[in-house]
């Protein structure tokens, strides 16, 4: 099995600049033992297919995914 993380898609998972966008995930902070969010820039490397994709958010956990366009409203 991959090693997973969830992260979190800013401006509601719309992309920039053609396939960028950015996500944020929750980190402790080494020096203050402080829990906060840190934002990266990220870019769409490749897509599965519908079905394929279903298949892996099964394996993985489909509580924390969501597969499909217009996810959030416009």
């Amino acid at each position: 099995m991959p090693e997973t993380e969830v992260f979190y898609a800013e401006n509601k998972g719309i992309f920039h600049d053609g396939f960028k966008f950015t996500i944020c995930r929750s980190e402790v902070n080494r020096n203050s033992n402080e829990l906060g969010m840190v934002s990266h820039s990220t870019e769409v490397s490749y897509q599965l297919r519908y079905e394929y994709a279903q298949n892996l958010v099964q394996r993985l956990g489909g509580a924390v995914t969501r597969i499909g366009l217009n996810f959030a409203g416009n």
